[in-house]
């Protein structure tokens, strides 16, 4: 039986991808032209205005790009999903046209491109369909969310890609997933109904008005991703970053300084392999390494609320328990709720058991847990909600977003994860230092930077940069 990640995964067509090929550029301005062509000839029944215009239908120059860049995504779409490991051939979208509003593409662009591309016989449809449950509150049919359109493309569009150039095989060398460089979303919820008990629904994207704010972090996030796409990975794929703020619920209060968090994107995207695998990417066919920020969380807490922590000495050793991952667990918990852990959630629970058999509340009560955990770090008892994850991430992704961009200016690379960075081996003295100075001098505490390489030379390197080279600290912090 197929796993979770080998199950095939429905595509919906966000219209996040990219034309990056000349054989791909050159499909897409054959198929603007043609259904240009046919939109000329008026033997399109698509969206055009609502005033009636005089003779034949031409589409301005700018129509026209619109529809080139409809095109060019969607197609994008239509051909990834053949091309996708793990993936359904088809793709699928509400055609709503609110749905289109602020987004890459809009809606008469996109009714032109998949009508188009349906009556050139590239483009196959099952249309979407309202949806009801004949037991509704009030004795009549409830209506359910209804069902999008489905889209796939037909052999004869995959045969035109392919005289083009365009190969399935190769097809991440043609089209790319892409992103906003900034992305508001509202906090994911749970939802309970009585045949899918509860289940969580993700946060829904929140448009919202640029600013001055808005417009100084996507230049940062635009810049960094024009320079990493000029280093060549191997052992993983990279197709740019976005900051992920996920706390928008009321976008005219809010003020960009909550979440941030720089995400990678796309299918097989390095931030998203595990460890052991990220170990063995090569930049530019150098070796590299991760640089770790250590207790990020609890240091960034404690610089916030200007609170003392020795970060050198062993921190998780101050608790005075045995399992250290139930340590860690309980801060950490404790610091994105922003409150002392009263009570282990499910999921620890069950992690513990399957990990040592025994019982996690038997063992370890949250109370006496939390008891150990503010006598090893007394500045914890300014748990009192005002801080959560969403400051704490704020402050950890500024300070590696900061850390790129020195760095970029010296020509190295840095690739996050969250809170580390990956660097070229030869460079992991001059990052490690850059990535100190700059957690320094945001948050006021030393950070704790370690690395679990196992090259020649790395553990040495990390080493060097913060205690034989000149970093400046105040001496009320030592």
């Amino acid at each position: 039986m197929p796993t979770e990640i080998e199950k095939p995964q429905d595509n919906y067509a966000d219209f996040m991808v990219r034309v990056v090929s000349r054989e791909a550029t050159a499909l897409i301005t054959d198929l603007t032209a043609r259904i240009s062509a046919l939109e000329h000839a008026r033997k399109l029944d698509s969206v055009r205005s609502e005033v009636p215009t005089r003779g034949r239908y031409r589409k301005g120059p700018k129509g026209v790009e619109s529809l080139r860049n409809a095109l060019g995504r969607f197609v994008g779409h239509l051909l990834m999903a053949k091309a996708g490991a793990h993936r359904t051939d088809t793709v699928f979208r509400s055609l709503k046209k609110d749905g289109f509003t602020g987004g890459p593409v809009t809606f008469p662009a996109f009714d032109s491109a998949w009508r188009g591309l349906e009556a050139l016989e590239l483009l196959s449809r099952v249309p979407g369909q309202h949806r009801f449950h004949p037991l509704g509150f009030d004795g009549g049919p409830m209506k359910l969310p209804g069902q999008a359109s489905v889209f796939e493309a037909t052999a004869a569009l995959l045969t035109l890609a392919q005289d083009y150039g365009v190969s399935l095989a190769k097809i991440e060398e043609h089209f790319v997933q892409d992103r906003a460089p900034l992305e508001l979303r509202t906090f994911g919820e749970w939802e309970w109904s009585p045949k899918s008990r509860a289940r969580k629904i993700e946060g829904r994207y929140v448009p919202y008005v640029p600013n001055e704010r808005t417009d100084a972090l996507a230049s940062q996030v635009r810049r960094l991703n024009e320079f990493l796409c000029t280093f060549k990975i191997e052992g993983a794929r990279f197709f740019g970053l976005y900051r992920g703020f996920n706390t928008g619920k009321d976008v005219e209060t809010f003020a960009w300084n909550k979440g941030g968090r720089l995400y990678a994107y796309g299918d097989g995207a390095y931030q998203w392999l595990p460890g052991e695998q990220r170990a063995l990417i090569k930049i530019d066919g150098e070796p590299t390494v991760e640089i770790d920020i250590s207790a990020s969380y609890l240091t960034i807490f404690h610089g916030l609320t200007k609170q003392p922590l020795d970060t050198q000495a062993d921190l998780w050793g101050r608790i005075q328990i045995d399992d250290k991952m139930v340590a860690k667990d309980w801060v950490n918990l404790s610091l994105t709720t922003g409150s002392p852990l009263a009570k282990w959630p499910k999921e620890k629970t069950a992690s513990y058991r399957a990990r040592t058999g025994r019982d996690l509340q038997s063992i370890y009560p949250a109370k006496d847990m939390g008891a150990k955990a503010l006598a090893a770090f007394p500045g914890l008892r300014r748990l009192d909600g005002s801080l959560t994850w969403a400051e704490l991430m704020f402050a950890e992704a500024e300070v590696v977003a900061a850390t790129m961009t020195k760095l970029m200016v010296q020509n190295v690379p840095a690739f996050p994860v969250f809170d580390s960075i990956i660097v070229p081996l030869s460079k992991v003295r001059t990052a490690t230092g850059v990535l100190f100075d700059e957690f320094y001098q945001r948050i006021g505490r030393r950070p704790l930077l370690k690395t679990k390489s196992t090259l020649p030379g790395a553990s040495e390197a990390v080493r060097a940069a913060i205690h034989d080279d000149e970093r400046w600290v105040n001496a009320l912090d030592l």
